[in-house]
């Protein structure tokens, strides 16, 4: 539905000017508009790296990784502590011989590592079966189902 379905413009408001964009603008004024959004989100996004790596400073030379500030607000941020990796199948692979010997018991490795499989479509495999036809055609077709997907229009002022 349009803004003018609606009986009334939609409006937006410009993050530079302060001023109303009317929907219903021409394309040079909404493409215009949509650039310096886009231009703003990126100041925004370096503005918040910015301080972001100043609070985490301040909260390393604190050695404190929570701050409790008036009006309930709380900063959070993790320590500087390295995090740890693991190959996963080897890990569940030496506790299963635990378990095997009862030091540990199965659900404990559960716990522990997960098991978890996945399964990914290749576009390309998946056309390549379609052009098979017949019943091979027909399970892809059955088991696929539509998503929308997400769309956003692209203005480059290069020109």
């Amino acid at each position: 539905m349009t803004s003018t379905e609606l009986g009334r413009p939609l409006t937006v408001v410009s993050p530079i000017t302060g001023e109303l964009i009317q929907l219903d603008a021409d394309d040079a004024t909404l493409a215009g508009y949509l650039a310096d959004v886009r231009e703003h989100e990126s100041l925004l996004r370096e503005a918040k790296t910015l301080v972001g790596s100043e609070l985490l400073r301040r909260m390393d030379a604190a050695a404190t990784w929570t701050i409790h500030l008036p009006n309930s607000v709380t900063i959070t941020a993790p320590s500087p502590a390295p995090g740890e990796e693991f190959d996963e199948l080897a890990l569940r692979t030496a506790l299963l011989e635990l378990a095997d010997e009862g030091v540990i018991t199965p659900s404990a490795v559960d716990r522990a590592v997960e098991p978890v499989v996945t399964y990914k479509t290749h576009a390309v495999g998946i056309r390549a079966l379609r052009k098979l036809g017949g019943r091979v055609a027909a399970v892809v077709d059955f088991h696929a189902r539509p998503v929308e997907k997400r769309r956003y229009v692209t203005v480059d002022r290069s020109r």
